[in-house]
């Protein structure tokens, strides 16, 4: 069971690889594309580049929206925020 858990959680994470997304600072959106995903200590982080600059960032999943299609394991906009044990368990604001 365990394996099956995280392989979902692999699946899910792999998913967000290659989305745009927009990454909030105070007043500013600004448009990003996501390269990398990991989860620490049941949060969600996701290296992102710039759509325009250069430069790459490990935030929070909880500062992104993401303005890709949807996937198999996400909607538009979505804010992964919290992982537990199970991807179902997930919370997702």
């Amino acid at each position: 069971m365990r394996d099956s858990t995280h392989g979902v959680q692999a699946a899910i994470l792999a998913s967000y690889i290659g989305q745009p997304a927009q990454l909030t600072v105070k007043d500013l959106r600004i448009d990003v594309k996501i390269e990398d995903a990991r989860v620490s200590y049941g949060n969600m982080h996701l290296r992102i580049t710039p759509v325009r600059g250069m430069g790459t960032e490990w935030v929070g999943a909880e500062r992104l929206t993401i303005t890709g299609p949807r996937g198999p394991y996400g909607a538009t906009p979505f804010h992964p925020t919290k992982w537990s044990r199970c991807p179902s368990e997930a919370t997702q604001t």
